[in-house]
């Protein structure tokens, strides 16, 4: 079992990146830390991204960094229907979930942050960071639609 906990809780600022809390919770344990708290906009850019890969039958592994820590996940499609995660850098853990449920579950965990970022100008320094997640989450939307069209 896998759950996303956040984004939520951001702090906000043009002259820096936005932080927030942004955590797993994988077979029971926190992952890197129950509400661990890191640069939310470009990590959940990514891991939207991996997911659309993976989803779309694009990419059969992926992996998505944290911005503080040596913290890492490890996404890895199985049978074009589960994705196994595995947290790494605070000793392994993994858990399975249906690709299903992380589009679902990452749609639902964008709409915060892809309303914090309507308050994004070009100028800010976290503009391309929001451009990338809002293209990221547009992908998963679209890969959601395109499974449930096929029947997957």
């Amino acid at each position: 079992m896998v759950e996303i906990i956040g984004p939520h809780s951001f702090k906000t600022s043009t002259k820096r990146s936005w932080t927030g809390v942004l955590w797993f919770r994988i077979d029971s344990t926190p992952f890197p830390y129950e509400h661990w708290d890191d640069f939310v906009i470009p990590i959940f850019a990514a891991l939207c991204a991996a997911a659309h890969r993976i989803a779309n039958f694009g990419s059969g592994s992926e992996r998505v960094y944290f911005m503080d820590g040596p913290y890492e996940l490890h996404l890895r499609s199985a049978n074009n229907a589960q994705v196994h995660v595995t947290g790494i850098g605070r000793g392994d853990v993994s858990g399975i979930l249906s690709i299903e449920s992380l589009l679902a579950q990452l749609l639902a965990a964008s709409e915060p942050v892809l309303s914090a970022c309507g308050s994004v100008t070009v100028g800010d320094c976290n503009y391309s960071d929001a451009q990338r997640l809002i293209q990221a989450v547009e992908g998963l939307r679209a890969a959601e639609a395109r499974r449930r069209k096929l029947g997957c």
